[in-house]
């Protein structure tokens, strides 16, 4: 059901110029209909526009409910989308009005936010780079000659801990926009692909293309305080992935653990997850080495 938001946004853009409403609706039609802008997870951007219209937390610094800054995106992709002319533009176009509208969500309320946060990886880069700052350039080559297996690779990691040696431009993620989830031991004590799966990871999703590859999931946690700007993930921060499902349309209260985060949506039987976003930051917040959860082939 499209959240009250949604339709107060809709309302303050169509007040922006009297082309909004049409070019609006052009648009919401196209991205249903597009066969290229939800590739390679879905075939339609029909879950694209359900998420759109079920955005409840697209308020920026403003209260819960306030559509100002929801409205501005929708004006954005309306006038992106009436200068694109091929589809592959039309995709590039809302992928970087997306880009433009990203850590706009609500504010993590003060008292809410957990001790540690986890940052999960489908891919094995951050350990490769703790491998390279805290053991050497030879360590990674014999990581990639299969001299040594990923897990020896973990473990000298582990011993030779010191999240000092990274690098200020080693960060959690490669933009400037970090998911994460709280930390769990029990999500932590699960294989590989299940908690991928739980979180609802891109690398878990099964590609419409067919193709299978294998995907190697790493887990990096650190304090909360360490990292700043925690909010509400929005259907910016989550761009074109089809997997995201937008926070509950709840005002935000403490004594509900449900109303104080995003929740993933989970692929198979798993429980949801809460997640958040926040500011990119080096590698240096890590409170523990950077753990290998293991692989699976999708």
């Amino acid at each position: 059901m499209p959240a009250a938001l949604y339709f107060s946004a809709k309302s303050v853009a169509e007040s922006a110029g009297p082309d909004i409403a049409d070019l609006l609706g052009k648009f919401e039609s196209w991205l249903f209909s597009s066969l290229e802008v939800a590739m390679p997870w879905h075939s339609t951007g029909a879950q694209l526009v359900e998420n759109l219209r079920e955005e409840a937390h697209f308020c920026g610094d403003a209260s819960y409910g306030d559509p100002n800054d929801f409205a501005l995106f929708l004006i954005d992709c309306a006038r992106e989308f009436s200068i694109a002319t091929s589809e592959y533009d039309k995709c590039v176009a809302y992928r970087k009005v997306c880009q433009r509208h990203t850590r706009k969500g609500s504010k993590i309320l003060v008292g809410a936010l957990p001790t540690i946060l986890i940052r999960i990886c489908g891919s094995p880069a951050i350990l490769v780079m703790a491998l390279q700052r805290m053991v050497g350039d030879a360590a990674v080559e014999q990581l990639k000659r299969k001299e040594i297996s990923i897990l020896d690779a973990e473990e000298l990691v582990r011993v030779n801990w010191d999240p000092s040696l990274f690098d200020p431009s080693d960060c959690l993620a490669r933009g400037d926009t970090v998911f994460a989830t709280l930390y769990s031991s029990a999500l932590l004590a699960l294989d590989a692909q299940s908690v991928a799966e739980c979180l609802g990871l891109p690398c878990a999703t099964s590609p419409s293309t067919g193709r299978i590859r294998s995907w190697h999931i790493t887990a990096c946690e650190y304090n909360a305080t360490a990292v700043s700007n925690h909010r509400f993930p929005t259907i910016a921060d989550a761009e074109t992935f089809p997997g995201f499902r937008p926070a509950p349309d709840l005002i935000p209260d403490r004594s509900d653990s449900s109303s104080c985060f995003g929740w993933t949506k989970p692929i198979g039987t798993g429980d949801p997850q809460p997640e958040l976003v926040h500011n990119n930051s080096s590698l240096r917040v890590a409170r523990a080495p950077i753990r290998y959860l293991g692989s699976f082939d999708k």
